[in-house]
Order: structure tokens, then C-alpha cells, then sequence
């Protein structure tokens, strides 16, 4: 999916993005009040059209909702800034691959890892297989 491929129908229909941020809408480029988000009591268009904004003010609060919003996901570790950083370069990065010493060091880890789960399983089932072995011929034995 690239930007501006999909029309605003689509988006609305097949996606069901008809409200997908509480600052503002995308939609009628206009700046969300307190009072318009659902969790307001004077929600739902009780007051008049909220402030005009062009699209790259829209995008800019969008991508910094979507920033404050993947902290809650990343509070603590090594890694908790790399969401933030692959967000702003989906930003600002014009479609260059995104490239970072800590994602590379996370993907490293996770494939050690997997070698690792998965020659363990192997041991175990190994082991097993010769626990089952050797308890058959002693049983065998005991007649």
C-alpha cells in the first residue's frame, strides 16, 4: 500500500477507518476539540466544525499520535526507542529501507534464539526417544 493509492470510500469501507484519531480528522482536515472525542460526554458534533489545518499539519499530528500512542507498547528495554525511530523514518525517510543497529542486534538475538529452542527440542525429542527405547527393552527383558 503506498499513500494516496486508496480512495476515502475505501478506507471507510473496507477498513472501517471512519474515526482513527482523537487530535484530529483526517477526513475534513480539521483539529479535534476535547469535547468531539468519544470518551467526551459533549461528543459526537455537538459543537461546531473544529480548526482547519492543511494535510501536512493533519499528517504531522498523525504521526505524532501514532509516536505517543507506541510508547504505551514500549515502556522499558533495550529497544523501547526503536518503534519511535521506525516511525519517523516511515515519515520522513521518502521510502529508503530503514536501517538501525538495535533492530539488527533484536533480529540476531531472536534467530539465536530460534536455533536454539530448536536444537533443544531436538535433544529432547532424541532423549526421548531413547528413554522409550530403553524402557521397552527393559521391560521386554523382565518378560
Amino acid at each position: 500500500m503506498r499513500c494516496g493509492n486508496l480512495t476515502e470510500a475505501q478506507l471507510k469501507s473496507q477498513y472501517r477507518l471512519d474515526y482513527i484519531s482523537d487530535q484530529v480528522d483526517p477526513w475534513t482536515l480539521t483539529r479535534r476539540s476535547l469535547m468531539e472525542r468519544p470518551q467526551s460526554m459533549f461528543c459526537c458534533n455537538l459543537r461546531g466544525v473544529g480548526e482547519k489545518i492543511t494535510r501536512s499539519q493533519c499528517a504531522e499530528i498523525l504521526f505524532d499520535e501514532l509516536r505517543s500512542l507506541s510508547r504505551k507498547f514500549s515502556l522499558y528495554g533495550l529497544y523501547s526507542n526503536l518503534i519511535v525511530k521506525m516511525i519517523t523514518h516511515m515519515q520522513n525517510g521518502n521510502g529508503t529501507p530503514f536501517r538501525d543497529m538495535f533492530l539488527d542486534r533484536a533480529l540476531k538475538e531472536q534467530i539465536v534464539r530460534d536455533i536454539l529452542e530448536r536444537n533443544s527440542a531436538i535433544v529432547r525429542n532424541e532423549s526421548n526417544h531413547e528413554y522409550n527405547l530403553a524402557l521397552t527393552a527393559v521391560k521386554f527383558l523382565r518378560g
